[in-house]
């Protein structure tokens, strides 16, 4: 994947799988500006939960730098049906 950087149309640079400088400094603001292709070096986790009766925080494992995506399964059969009808809920 590339990250391109462009200001009023003109394209300042392209990265590809790299860190590139944009030379700024003296003549646009005081420093060079970096930029990082966080793409190209993040490790993402897929993962799987099953739905339970509490709260769950999914978090990527150690060595990952984020999820990719999260796939909640269906709830188990052995769960209790909820229902409501407005003013009353039933667990059956």
């Amino acid at each position: 994947m590339s990250t391109t950087v462009t200001y009023k149309g003109s394209t300042l640079t392209t990265a590809t799988n790299q860190t590139r400088v944009l030379e700024t400094a003296g003549k646009y603001m005081e420093d060079d500006v970096t930029i990082v292709d966080v793409t190209a070096a993040s490790s993402l986790q897929s993962k799987s939960v099953t739905p339970t009766e509490s709260q769950q925080v999914v978090e990527p494992d150690s060595g990952y730098d984020g999820l990719s995506s999260v796939t909640v399964g269906m709830i188990p059969s052995n769960y209790g049906r909820i229902t409501w009808d407005g003013s009353v809920l039933t667990v059956s």
